[in-house]
């Protein structure tokens, strides 16, 4: 049976296809400030997973040649997502917790700006 479609989104049936999918968003946003860098996906135990960018932390080069840092990682879980009329069941990440810090020095000391929940 093809995979279900809701406007223009592939409904998640494994853990598997809910990393992707997740790991595709992330990865088009990472792609505007950086073309190299990546998301990658390590068990943190207990259910919980960590993505976090590879490297991770990120040379960003300003027009004035000026370097500045960017780390980023995000705590999560899978789960089921109940769905509606117009979304059926399906897998989904569930964010726990996320942190993202730009700083003007790679030891993340000179911070600029953090954001994180």
């Amino acid at each position: 049976m093809p995979t279900q479609r809701t406007a223009n989104r592939i409904n998640a049936k494994t853990d598997s296809e809910a990393k992707k999918r997740f790991l595709s968003i992330l990865q088009k946003s990472l792609s505007a400030v950086h073309r190299n860098a990546q998301w990658v996906v390590l068990s943190s135990g207990q259910g919980s997973w960590t993505a976090t960018t590879n490297p991770i932390l990120i040379p960003l080069k300003s027009n004035s040649g000026k370097v500045i840092y960017l780390q980023g990682t995000i705590r999560f879980r899978y789960g089921d997502h109940q769905g509606t009329i117009n979304r059926p069941k399906e897998r989904k990440v569930y964010t726990e917790e996320y942190a993202y810090t730009l700083s003007e020095d790679d030891d993340l000391k000179s911070e600029l700006y953090s954001w994180h929940w």
